[in-house]
């Protein structure tokens, strides 16, 4: 029955197309972040690439510390070596570009579900700390823009549960690698945004161009701006 399923699901489109998508995720917004910070030279995108950089090594040394202390079952499961569940750019000669490592080698952290949450967290913080930014300009401008933190929620929450659901039907992780990899994800994205806004500023992490909030004076004040009566 369960082979049945996934083979009407491969034949079924726009299924492939979509197992596809989510198959390249993590390598995709990696290797598309970077080709977008090079060629817009965007200050925001720029360190947007450099935190997913910061995430790969947080990656990289939770899964040497899982594999160190052996907290989590790290054994691989015979169904993650499957191309489905390999996160890698489409085709065998764009494989090696792939900054997750081989299938079938340590399935934790999730290299899906750790981006997924790692990116939905990064852009959610960085909504929230613009939130009077927001305010300002769906009050000014009435075009809905306190309210992107609210659709921006429910959009990111809807792509994890489509990548959880995807890992767990073709059996590339289980329910506790999900889990973890979920929390170590979203815990990371928060921290590095702070970590961002403090060491270069709230400029740092505008990835959507916001105009910032500034104090008029250097304490603080209000400033006045006389101009002659004509």
């Amino acid at each position: 029955m369960e082979g049945a399923l996934r083979q009407l699901t491969d034949e079924l489109w726009p299924v492939p197309l979509i197992v596809e998508v989510l198959r390249i995720f993590p390598d995709a917004t990696f290797w598309g972040v970077g080709v977008l910070a090079a060629s817009t030279l965007s200050y925001s995108y720029g360190v947007f690439f450099a935190s997913l950089v910061e995430a790969l090594g947080i990656f990289y040394l939770t899964r040497m510390a899982n594999n160190t202390i052996g907290i989590i079952n790290a054994n691989p499961n015979p169904d993650s070596a499957d191309r489905k569940c390999k996160s890698s750019l489409s085709g065998n000669s764009m494989e090696s570009v792939s900054v997750f490592g081989e299938p079938g080698q340590i399935p934790f952290p999730s290299s899906h579900i750790f981006m997924i949450s790692f990116i939905s967290s990064y852009m959610l913080s960085t909504l929230i700390m613009f939130k009077e930014e927001l305010d300002i300009l769906g009050n000014t401008y009435g075009e809905g823009y306190d309210s992107r933190i609210f659709f921006s929620v429910s959009a990111f929450c809807i792509i994890m549960f489509i990548g959880m659901c995807y890992r767990l039907f073709f059996k590339c992780d289980g329910f506790v690698v999900i889990a973890v990899s979920l929390f170590v994800g979203i815990l990371s994205g928060v921290l590095v945004v702070q970590q961002n806004n403090l060491l270069f500023g709230l400029e740092s992490i505008n990835l959507l161009g916001v105009p910032i909030l500034r104090s008029r004076t250097a304490t603080g004040s209000e400033l006045y701006v006389c101009s002659s009566i004509s």
